[in-house]
């Protein structure tokens, strides 16, 4: 692991960026939690590219910077299976200046020819969408801050940046939302979830559609419109092939599930001992079919092939807790009691 990382020479505070690659295994979102919330951490975002986050920090002065980064990766080392596997010095030399409080962001590590910076410089601190930017001091490579009401915005306005002549190349971008909308004057950091980190470091990646699909999943308890069509430009493929592939494989949700999740076992055991008059019921007191969310979004009908209590045949299981020796009386008493007790819930 390198050392320190050079800082921007702004009037009233220091600023510093450290760009951080894990090992190919590793769950990165422990360390992506541990440095988002660590003192000193201006921002935190994940990358795409050679590098798996660019962390921003910022402090008064350059010790106090210095002192943030080195409380920072010594909080990475502590994280169990995790390792900081390199940190890239860049040693910054100028400060453009404040950011616009905007909602949405990017960040660009963009390659230029050194003798074109002063035009850059101009026309970077003349577009509408430049939040800030930093200079190394090479003056090989600037960090770019973009930032607007939409994505879309944002990426018309940074092609335009990246089209000027001098721009040799981008070599790394991530968009994502930094802050939520006000709420009460005050700025609320957006959540991050593993799918966001996934689809930022496997962009353009073949072959990655199917795993982005179950992170889609996994994060947001379905797939998501929204979801899709970020899966659709990380992987360059059509809508429509992917929605194909969503209804193709039972493991995945085009809807919510439900608050509780009924599972009703159709095992060998279960069948014998009148599994199907117990699905029958479900389905009567529920208003669904396998597979489909109740109407007020309190439950999630599925038949599954063995819930392993053979020996408690018919069950069905609610969430995490398994109902046995069932007959349909005893599963509307169960399921009702479910219902009232939400009711209770939604008056308190």
């Amino acid at each position: 692991m390198s050392g320190k990382v050079g800082a921007g020479g702004a009037k009233q505070a220091a600023r510093a960026y450290v760009l951080i690659k894990g090992k190919p295994v590793v769950d990165l979102v422990p360390c992506f939690e541990s440095l988002r919330s660590a003192a000193g951490v201006l921002s935190c975002d994940t990358v795409i590219g050679d590098w798996d986050m660019l962390v921003v920090f910022q402090a008064p002065d350059r010790p106090a910077v210095d002192q943030a980064i080195d409380r920072a990766l010594q909080a990475i080392d502590e994280i169990d299976e995790y390792q900081v596997q390199h940190t890239e010095d860049i040693h910054l030399d100028s400060d453009s200046g404040n950011c616009k409080e905007q909602a949405l962001s990017t960040y660009s590590l963009v390659e230029i020819d050194p003798s074109q910076l002063e035009s850059l410089v101009r026309e970077f601190s003349s577009n509408q969408n430049t939040a800030c930017f930093d200079v190394c001091d090479r003056h090989d490579l600037v960090i770019l801050l973009m930032r607007g009401e939409t994505i879309e915005e944002i990426k018309r306005s940074r092609a335009q940046m990246l089209a000027r002549p001098g721009v040799l190349r981008s070599a790394s971008l991530q968009v994502v939302e930094i802050l939520g909308r006000a709420s009460q004057g005050q700025e609320e950091k957006v959540g991050f979830d593993a799918f966001g980190l996934m689809l930022w470091r496997h962009h353009a990646e073949q072959g990655m559609m199917i795993p982005l699909l179950q992170a889609a999943q996994d994060s947001q308890g379905y797939v998501t419109k929204q979801a899709i069509e970020q899966i659709a430009e990380a992987t360059g493929t059509g809508i429509a092939e992917i929605y194909g592939v969503v209804t193709f494989y039972k493991q995945f949700r085009l809807t919510p599930l439900g608050k509780h999740i009924v599972r009703v076992c159709q095992g060998t055991a279960c069948h014998v001992m009148g599994a199907d008059f117990i699905a029958q019921t479900v389905e009567e007191e529920l208003k669904v079919i396998p597979d489909e969310t109740t109407s007020d979004g309190l439950f999630t009908y599925m038949e599954v092939a063995c819930l392993g209590c053979c020996s408690l045949a018919p069950v069905v299981m609610i969430d995490d807790q398994a109902f046995g020796r069932l007959t349909p009386q005893k599963l509307r008493t169960v399921l009702r009691r479910y219902r009232r007790q939400e009711k209770s819930s939604q008056a308190a």
